[in-house]
């Protein structure tokens, strides 16, 4: 199954740690963002299947990006 995933962490060993799973799963295509105003560009601009968000991050957190 092709699934997009995008990892919103600002700590780059979650971010290492979440992709390496996803990889040895077979998923391989993973976007990063750093942050949560760079999680709002991605959605803006690609479909994700799957997003991980950390809930506490610098600027916007996992919690805003979700909020409607």
């Amino acid at each position: 199954m092709h699934l997009r995933i995008l990892i919103v962490d600002d700590d780059s060993k979650v971010v290492g740690l979440l992709s390496e799973a996803a990889r040895a799963k077979g998923y391989d295509d993973i976007d990063v963002a750093e942050s949560g105003e760079e999680a709002f560009s991605r959605v803006v601009m690609d479909t994700y299947d799957v997003i991980t968000l950390d809930s506490q991050m610098p600027g916007a957190s996992g919690l805003e990006v979700l909020a409607p």
